[in-house]
């Protein structure tokens, strides 16, 4: 949050925010406060992840379920014997048309037999379980909210030892069993049960501590038992696993349905003696590891039965039927069929394969979102004395900079207003920065150099009615003449200019009376930034992929320059057309930025900057002629002049139009062409070979007449890309 209260300041108001993170602002009029009340707007936030929505992901969830469902009805096909549909009614024992007998001679059990069989075993165990829905729920942090169906969902803010604390209303009969079932929701991590997603297994949860106790009798109820239908490969202690490592008195040890993400589970707690009619009781249920575990989604539900336990039958409403013989629909009957044919070792393969169908709708593209949370559970927003997370002093409002215009007041102070408030037209700051960053990027220094400074600190700006008239175009409407707020507008406005169209030669009178083209004497002369290089030499060359949207891709590297960070596997360059993907569809660790990028100045990526340092070192030029990516880049224009004309002049002319946006001057082209000599007499002579040099064996199966020729234009291109100009706007 700190990160984002900076990079708040630094992108849309050009101020130096941070620094009153832990002090009254010394230049610039921020206060203490003012930067806790600006963190306020941005605090009170989720952040939930959310599955990418598209129509290939549509459709192939449609596709997924159509499949699954088509699967279920073949499943009795594959069945050891021929059996009936499960709608008929078969009585035990008896004999069904078509039945056959074993090698062994003995008669093979048939699919109608085998669930009505297994559907006696259920029955008989079943236990009339009662919903209870808690008359009041506590907890330290996060928030738990009833649901229709009586069961509780948790979000907001989690952390490394929760509790919730459920009280019940007083039972009518004796109370000898809780029922704790575990549920799926699309709102949790990986669709839970659990609140879990850092760290620990997203969307597990662990529940290290089960207790019951009577706030009546102000006494603890001693637990018998407990039982799960799943127990996932949780941290168990030594003498407890599964749901009895939750009634075990240690913090260590504990329940999870760790490798069942997504699906229901349940957990029995038996009681060693029955609660008695009239009791209120209150359940309090524990949350203890290294990382943040709470439960997602849940419901509690109590029988008077003895004996209880948790069996197969994880959801409440399929345990209902199993208590209801009498009257079940088809629908009924079907879903207690194919709760059998999934404990059913027969057809074991099949039902795996549905479970990976029906996973598909909790698959796909995720990105992390922003969500503001809800009215009843709001994100308190402290004062840290000297910036300490852990010294928070008074609640502080939500607002912007007392100095600056204010918020409306019929508006709520939330993220949306700020967004409104930042493109405001009383609120002419943003604009003015935005402009600003952009003509910096267009000519290499912005109307006000310091680009992330507009404060007391900053340098005025060197012509400041331009920039007035810029953000006040860019502000208004396009209805009233103006940009819109439209990028490309404000781009096009600026590179059509007669200033930007100028010419950036340096002469010796603009160099003495204006060397940093301060007052804008000549056209822009700016070395390129590293992904625009990269950018501008794949299209040179006929490599640059257009594609959009998608996953990060991982381009060519030097060998050995990610061990460290990414040991093994190591990074794998993509293949194919993600090879050759323009640079923002760079895959990027924090850690260990695309090697090239840092040659070239880029950020790491840990800060927010505004503006790039720009560097002259001879590793660049080494990086232009060594790096396997510019390497792959020249055997591409190499193959790619060659085809383009017949003569060495007018491959010197083809590369000159692809990298330089011009052609040679004769000297130019003189000097280029005793070079392309030189390469072809060393490729004769065999001191450079051609086919390493363009990547390839000269087998019979690839063996190319131009193969040479290539070679030698490869290594004349590998000596255009690194001339000044390759890499320079002028």
């Amino acid at each position: 949050m700190v990160d984002r209260v900076g990079t708040t300041g630094t992108t849309w108001l050009g101020l130096t925010t941070a620094c009153a993170q832990c002090h009254t602002h010394k230049f610039d009029p921020i206060s203490h406060t003012d930067y806790f009340s600006l963190m306020a707007l941005l605090n009170n936030a989720d952040e939930p992840e959310w599955m990418i929505s598209s129509a290939d992901r549509d459709q192939r969830i449609a596709e997924s379920k159509a499949r699954a469902e088509s699967l279920w009805q073949q499943v009795p096909q594959h069945w050891p014997a021929p059996g009936r549909p499960p709608g008929d009614q078969l009585a035990a024992g008896s004999s069904e048309p078509g039945q056959r007998a074993s090698s062994d001679g003995r008669r093979m059990v048939s699919l109608a037999e085998r669930f009505d069989a297994w559907l006696r075993e259920e029955a008989a165990h079943a236990i009339d379980w009662r919903v209870v829905v808690p008359e009041a729920i506590e907890s330290n942090l996060p928030h738990l909210v009833p649901q229709s169906d009586g069961s509780i969902l948790g979000s907001g803010d989690i952390t490394k030892s929760d509790v919730y604390t459920l009280t019940l209303p007083a039972a009518e009969q004796p109370v000898r069993a809780i029922r704790l079932e575990v549920l799926a929701d699309a709102s949790l991590p990986d669709w839970g049960p659990g609140l879990c997603y850092y760290e620990g297994r997203k969307g597990d949860f662990f529940l290290s501590e089960f207790e019951v106790s009577l706030p009546l009798k102000q006494s603890r109820v001693e637990i018998a038992r407990a039982t799960e239908s799943f127990g996932g490969k949780a941290f168990a202690g030594k003498q407890a696993a599964g749901a009895a490592a939750a009634i075990d008195g240690v913090m260590s040890s504990g329940w999870s349905t760790n490798g069942r993400q997504g699906h229901a589970e349940a957990a029995v707690f038996e009681l060693a003696e029955a609660i008695e009619p009239g009791q209120p009781i209150v359940v309090t249920l524990r949350f203890e590891r290294h990382f943040a575990c709470s439960l997602g989604k849940f419901r509690l539900s109590t029988t008077t039965a003895s004996g209880a336990e948790a069996r197969g039958m994880s959801l409440a409403e399929e345990v209902a039927l199993l208590t209801t013989p009498a009257g079940r629909s088809a629908d009924q009957r079907q879903l207690l069929f194919r709760r059998f044919l999934k404990t059913a070792p027969e057809v074991s393969d099949q039902i795996k394969e549905i479970e990976r169908l029906e996973a598909v709708e909790r698959q796909g593209l995720s990105t992390l979102v922003m969500r503001e949370r809800p009215a009843d559970n709001p994100r308190p927003t402290h004062r840290h004395h000297r910036g300490e997370f852990l010294s928070p002093e008074e609640l502080v409002a939500p607002a912007v900079p007392a100095f600056l215009p204010q918020l409306p007041n019929d508006s709520a102070p939330d993220r949306l207003a700020l967004a409104r408030w930042l493109v405001s037209p009383d609120n002419p700051l943003t604009a003015r920065v935005v402009v600003n960053r952009h003509w910096h990027a267009l000519f290499g220094r912005g109307l006000v150099e310091t680009v992330a400074d507009f404060g007391y600190q900053g340098t005025p700006p060197s012509h400041p009615e331009l920039l007035d008239w810029l953000a006040v175009s860019f502000m208004t409407p396009v209805e009233q003449g103006g940009l819109g707020w439209s990028l490309k507008a404000l781009h096009r406005l600026i590179v059509t200019s007669d200033t930007y169209r100028q010419a950036s030669e340096l002469t010796a009178a603009t160099a003495e009376r204006d060397p940093d083209n301060v007052l804008l004497a000549r056209g822009p002369r700016v070395r390129l930034e590293a992904e625009v290089i990269r950018d501008s030499l794949l299209k040179a060359a006929g490599l640059l992929s257009t594609k959009m949207y998608g996953p990060g891709v991982r381009p060519l590297q030097p060998a050995g320059v990610t061990e460290v960070a990414y040991g093994k596997p190591t990074w794998q360059a993509s293949a194919g057309e993600d090879r050759h993907r323009r640079g923002i569809y760079t895959f990027r660790k924090r850690t260990a930025p695309f090697a090239f990028t840092t040659t070239f100045d880029g950020p790491s990526g840990e800060a927010c900057i505004a503006r790039r340092d720009i560097s002259n070192s001879p590793l660049q030029a080494l990086t232009l002629l060594n790096d396997p990516m510019f390497l792959e880049i020249a055997r591409a224009l190499g193959r790619e002049v060659v085809a383009a004309a017949e003569s060495d002049a007018g491959r010197i002319q083809e590369l000159g139009r692809r990298l330089l946006s011009r052609e040679f001057a004769a000297a130019e082209t003189e000097a280029l062409a005793e070079y392309l000599q030189v390469q072809r007499q060393r490729l004769a002579t065999g001191e450079l070979q051609a086919d390493e040099l363009m990547a390839r064996e000269a087998t019979a199966q690839s063996v190319n007449e131009n193969l040479g020729e290539e070679a030698a234009w490869m290594l004349v291109a590998r000596a255009v890309m690194n001339l000044d100009e390759a890499i320079v706007k002028r």
